[in-house]
């Protein structure tokens, strides 16, 4: 699973940087992934193997379209999305490897 550069996401461009966790010295919190929306930035960790790296990607793309949407999911409900997506794509054959 290759992470790709950047992601166009209704209409807007994101870059995606895979960083190493003492890059983001301005949260304090643990975090496999972030969206910088003033940025269009995506940000995930490199530490994690690419499966989890794109997992974390499929998170912050449900973050940003709820943000965008005005849908108000909750953490709980944007992890349980991921989870099923993510299952979805795989068993169908949909990520490429």
């Amino acid at each position: 699973m290759k992470i790709p550069s950047e992601i166009k996401i209704g209409g807007i461009i994101y870059s995606i940087e895979l960083i190493d966790e003492k890059e983001d010295d301005i949260h304090t919190t643990e975090f496999i992934g972030r969206v910088i929306f003033k940025d269009n930035k995506i940000k995930i960790l490199n530490s994690y193997k690419p499966e989890r790296q794109f997992r974390t990607l499929l998170h912050e793309i449900i973050h940003i379209l709820d943000e965008d949407l005005k849908i108000g999911f909750e953490e709980n409900g944007i992890c349980r999305l991921e989870t099923g997506l993510y299952q979805v794509l795989k068993d169908n054959n949909l990520i490429k490897d």
